[in-house]
């Protein structure tokens, strides 16, 4: 099961532990706050969504976020957690996702040899 988006808090990552076998946790990170109030606001302003492209909830939930992730993060074992800058392009970290993904599952890709 390949989950975006849970679990959210260290609760929900307790409870999930009890019926799955966690094999990777891929932790998408973007560096700069003014970057992710961008990439926020005009996501919200492209889909209509006028409220949530005000900067003080925009930022309150970066926090919130940040608390939460931090919190979650703790239940695993670091050796789990990979690290994914979100900071470049939409493909350049599907990339990368797929890369490690495919590490996770033994599959051969372009940047590795090919299994026999």
């Amino acid at each position: 099961i390949l989950a975006d988006g849970i679990p959210r808090t260290f609760e929900q990552a307790r409870m999930l532990h009890e019926h799955l076998d966690v094999l990777k946790i891929f932790n998408l990170k973007l560096g700069d706050d003014e970057e992710a109030v961008d990439r926020i606001r005009h996501r919200a302003l492209a889909d209509g969504r006028t409220d949530d492209a005000d900067e003080q909830i925009i930022r309150g939930r970066l926090e919130t976020f940040r608390r939460q992730t931090a919190d979650t993060l703790r239940f695993y074992d670091e050796s789990l957690i990979c690290e994914i800058n979100a900071s470049e392009s939409a493909l350049v970290v599907l990339a990368e996702l797929a890369r490690e993904l495919a590490l996770v599952l033994g599959v051969a890709t372009s940047e590795s040899p090919a299994r026999n």
